[in-house]
């Protein structure tokens, strides 16, 4: 029996709260042992192979990049019969590019080892690096586009999105600035990074708690026959 657009979407729902679960791995991070202090650099340093559980952060990553996919398949991308949410297809290419970013770990702590950083500008570090630091920045582009598209569709929706919506873009408008010193100055990554996280989080879960529309639920009711 093919499942109904409610089900898919109790479904997405459920599949983004593990999520942003396995995404914010970083909140053990103060009660693991054997890790060097995190306030120095960014969460990827934790997740280079060799590191104290890095295979186990990096398969947090791995995995809720892979449910926020799943969510937004089953979510689908229309609000109804002629109407497709612009950030859809970001949302997509946010999520692909954390699962690249999951299995292209950095080579070494980019953020807290001056050696790496040199090797890293002159372009003596194997391909992967490179390629997590292309995922990553995609990362932050693709969701940070949606999150302003979100922002000026949902302007004559609900109060409660609009206000959603408006509390991402001021955070991230504060937060990007700190971001830039953080990477310049190599210190309190910790403390700037999880204003991403949480944020990023916070627009998946704007975009899969919208509610279907109303068309869409009655065009599921006469397809099914009215049951």
């Amino acid at each position: 029996m093919k499942p109904t657009i409610l089900q898919r979407w109790r479904l997405a729902k459920g599949l983004v709260v593990v999520a942003t679960f396995a995404s914010n791995w970083w909140l053990l991070v103060p009660w693991l042992p054997g890790i060097v202090d995190p306030r120095l650099g960014l969460f990827s340093d934790l997740e280079v192979p060799g590191a104290a559980y890095s295979s186990v952060f990096r398969g947090c990553d791995l995995f809720a990049a892979s449910l926020f996919l799943c969510a937004l398949l089953l979510r689908g991308p229309n609000n109804g019969a002629m109407t497709r949410r612009p950030e859809f297809s970001l949302l997509v290419a946010f999520s692909v590019a954390g699962m690249m970013g999951a299995l292209t770990p950095y080579v070494c702590a980019e953020s807290s080892s001056l050696s790496c950083r040199q090797l890293e500008w002159h372009l003596q570090l194997p391909p992967r690096h490179y390629l997590h630091i292309v995922a990553g920045v995609a990362e932050f582009l693709f969701i940070t586009i949606a999150a302003w598209r979100i922002f000026q569709r949902t302007k004559t929706g609900p109060p409660q999105l609009q206000r959603a919506a408006q509390g991402v873009i001021i955070t991230l408008t504060v937060a990007y600035p700190a971001l830039v010193a953080v990477y310049l100055g190599d210190y309190f990554g910790a403390f700037v990074e999880p204003v991403f996280l949480l944020s990023f989080c916070a627009v998946m879960a704007m975009e899969i708690f919208e509610p279907p529309s109303g068309e869409l639920l009655h065009r599921q009711v006469v397809a099914s026959g009215g049951n």
